[in-house]
């Protein structure tokens, strides 16, 4: 069964650290793992006040190959680096596609459920 990992991140405000993330790091994790990545910068207006919101300023979703090692992306995708500040974080869960729906209801989207995936070890 094939995964999904999703991470935030707090980097801080040093721009040649967001920028180590988003082009050495994330391109890094996506080599060694396979699959593909997606990530997104908090949006600058909070436009859902009432809901609480995560610490950090990206998020960024790993797609993971079938048969994939839940340990072993864990370790990659939340690995540290020189270049991160001490204070830096990431967040990471792992998930194992469960059902993939597709319909007219979705406008030709998918919607896909998952459940975390067991750290085995």
């Amino acid at each position: 069964m094939s995964m999904i990992a999703c991470s935030i991140v707090d980097l801080g405000d040093n721009p040649d650290v967001s920028k180590w993330y988003l082009e050495t790091h994330v391109p890094g994790v996506v080599a060694k793992l396979g699959g593909t990545a997606y990530s997104a910068s908090r949006a600058e207006e909070d436009v859902f006040p009432h809901m609480a919101s995560f610490e950090g300023q990206n998020i960024t979703r790993y797609e993971l190959p079938e048969g994939a090692d839940a340990k072993a992306a864990d370790s990659h995708i939340s690995a540290t680096s020189e270049t991160l500040p001490p204070s830096a974080k990431i967040e990471t869960r792992i998930y194992e596609h469960q059902a993939i729906w597709h319909g007219e209801d979705w406008r030709g989207r998918k919607l896909i459920l998952s459940r975390p995936a067991l750290l085995r070890g």
